[in-house]
């Protein structure tokens, strides 16, 4: 599933709740040559971060975590794990407490209508679009997953999971340049 890396968009970005986020959730798996790797990219993990990256710069760091914390694991399967991670970080945060008390009270399905808006609250560029297939089914179109996508597949799985969703079934069903199409459906 892995695609041929786009060329990066200088005007998409990353902003550095989503690094910090990336950083808490993964610093206990990462090894020393896997944080050299992330401070190659422009980033460091124990110092001051700017405000905003180039979206690229922390798609590489997300795989790098992929490769070093789940070596094991297909690079798809690993960017869901640190998404998973990622997710259970923010929540320990208040803003992502409080968001997330918010979220299980709208329930799941509201919770996609808002897709675009949660998203980017961690960049600038992220678009998305569902369209309900049937109750508690949908297909989630996500402009840009910056060639991550099993990064979104786990966002959107673990997510769904925290705001009430049941017996959750989450897969991506299309890929088409930086685009990507999930299908998600839950009991309801």
């Amino acid at each position: 599933m892995e695609s041929a890396a786009p060329a990066p968009n200088s005007n998409q970005v990353i902003f550095d709740n989503t690094i910090d986020g990336l950083f808490r959730a993964l610093r206990p798996f990462v090894t020393p040559a896997g944080k050299a790797k992330i401070r190659a990219l422009g980033l460091d993990m124990d110092g001051k971060l700017n405000p905003a990256y180039p979206a690229h710069i922390w798609a590489s760091a997300v795989k790098i975590f992929a490769n070093d914390a789940y070596p094991g694991l297909t690079p798809f399967e690993g960017q869901r794990r640190v998404a998973e991670r990622t997710v259970d970080a923010f929540t320990e945060g208040v803003i992502g407490t409080a968001m997330f008390t918010l979220l299980r009270l709208v329930g799941p399905d509201r919770t996609i209508g808002r897709m675009t808006r949660n998203l980017r609250t961690g960049s600038n560029y992220v678009e998305t679009k569902a369209t309900q297939l049937e109750p508690h089914k949908y297909e989630i179109w996500i402009n840009d997953v910056t060639d991550v996508p099993g990064f979104y597949l786990g966002l959107l799985e673990r997510g769904l999971i925290l705001v009430g969703a049941k017996e959750l079934k989450c897969e991506l069903a299309n890929q088409t340049g930086p685009a990507c199409t999930y299908r998600v459906g839950w009991k309801g």
